[in-house]
């Protein structure tokens, strides 16, 4: 935010630590720990963090927010940067920032986290097996399932031809899971 200290013509701009605080972590955990942009937005959300707008996260504002030169302290103006450091404290380090943006920008890199996202949507994904056929593994696909809920639906990866109700199963098998762990022999399984 602009200073209000500062004389009228000399721009200077002071961190707020506890939103300087969130684009650290974030830059942390998309660099150091190896998680997705989604996944750090969603968390935000979660937490009811919001953006300096007042909207909440989305993996577009929190990348666009983290590839700003001026977290770095660096300032730009057609193109070239020039280090505003004297007048725009640094959030993140500005090394660090240009590891981020070598990440971010880089066009192998995949938009979409789909098969790699860090956190699984759904719950037996791939775990799963069907007891009736060959042991193929299931997957979940959109509009499937029965009455007026048609969402997500499990679905055998090799024929597709059952669909069940996705929430339907990870909520029963959340409930088996439960139950399991609540026994008093679980010590005696590890």
């Amino acid at each position: 935010m602009a200073d209000p200290a500062a004389p009228k013509h000399a721009k200077r701009l002071i961190t707020i630590p506890e939103e300087a605080k969130v684009l650290q972590d974030a830059v942390t955990d998309v660099l150091d720990r190896g998680i997705s942009l989604r996944a750090v937005a969603a968390d935000l959300r979660n937490r009811g963090i919001r953006t300096g707008t007042g909207k909440p996260f989305r993996a577009v504002s929190l990348r666009d927010a983290l590839l700003a030169s001026h977290v770095a302290g660096i300032a730009t103006c057609n193109g070239a940067w020039y280090d505003a450091s004297s007048w725009l404290e640094p959030i993140i380090e500005p090394d660090w920032w240009e590891r981020l943006v070598d990440m971010l920008t880089d066009p192998s890199r995949r938009r979409t986290n789909t098969s790699n996202a860090n956190a699984s949507r759904w719950l037996v994904t791939g775990l799963a097996r069907w007891i009736c056929d060959d042991g193929t593994s299931m997957h979940v696909s959109g509009l499937g399932g029965y009455g007026k809920e048609r969402g997500s639906a499990y679905r055998c990866d090799k024929l597709s031809h059952r669909a069940t109700p996705a929430i339907l199963v990870d909520q029963a098998m959340t409930k088996v899971m439960i139950a399991r762990l609540a026994r008093d022999d679980i010590a005696d399984l590890a």
